[in-house]
């Protein structure tokens, strides 16, 4: 599986702070896992006749997903 560096992320986010750095790491997990299930078919940095290739394109669209995670992060409720 392909992954997003965390220096990507963490400037995509401009985080200048390690605190959140294992649950960025988990995010890009769960951004990247969510995108192979929607598309269907697994990620790889090469294009095969099993698998999609990782394009700038998905992983931009990770790094949004990544962020709305992060910035949603706590529990929401009308309770």
């Amino acid at each position: 599986m392909p992954t997003i560096k965390l220096t990507e992320i963490k400037n995509h986010l401009n985080i200048d702070h390690n605190l959140d750095d294992e649950l960025l790491k988990a995010y890009s997990l769960a951004a990247i896992e969510a995108a192979q299930n929607y598309i269907g078919k697994e990620f790889d940095e090469e294009h095969t006749t099993t698998t999609v290739r990782f394009t700038n394109g998905i992983r931009i669209g990770c790094l949004m997903f990544i962020a709305h995670l992060y910035a949603n992060r706590e529990a929401v409720s009308d309770v």
